[in-house]
């Protein structure tokens, strides 16, 4: 359809040397959050290896890198959630849990629904029995 050969050089580095440390540690905090207290790994394991191994780039991407919801202020806001990676999180969520975290970590399960094991989901017992599915408890997440 076109007579000449277009060549598009944008001297763009590797997504991985682009990554702000900020936005790969957000990813990290939540990987290891969600691993440590219930057993689920959202993230790939080889991207965890190179955002652990990342350092301050040079050139950056600009605005959120990942294709995730609560990346974005707007929908994290609108969601209630708080990022593990923020200190003292329990002190900025209103829960009806003792278990103050489970209000965000329920936002990152339900958003990965569809990666989680029906296994892990379902068997309470095996990693997340501190996720209380009680119908006042979800209205204020839905």
């Amino acid at each position: 359809m076109q007579k000449e050969l277009i060549s598009v050089d944008e001297d763009l580095p590797n997504f991985f040397e682009a990554i702000k440390l900020k936005q790969a540690d957000e990813k990290l905090y939540e990987y290891y959050n969600m691993k440590n207290r219930y057993g689920l790994e959202i993230e790939d394991a080889d991207v965890i290896k190179k955002l652990e191994r990342i350092s301050a780039p040079e050139k950056t991407i600009q605005g959120t890198p990942w294709y995730s919801i609560l990346s974005n202020f707007d929908y994290s806001e609108r969601f209630n959630y708080y990022s593990a990676m923020l200190k003292d999180r329990t002190a900025y969520i209103k829960d009806i849990n003792k278990d103050k975290n489970v209000q965000s970590d329920m936002c990152v399960l339900l958003l990965n629904l569809s990666a989680i094991p029906d296994e892990v989901l379902f068997q309470f017992g095996k990693g997340i029995e501190n996720f209380h599915f009680q119908e006042e408890f979800l209205q204020g997440v839905i």
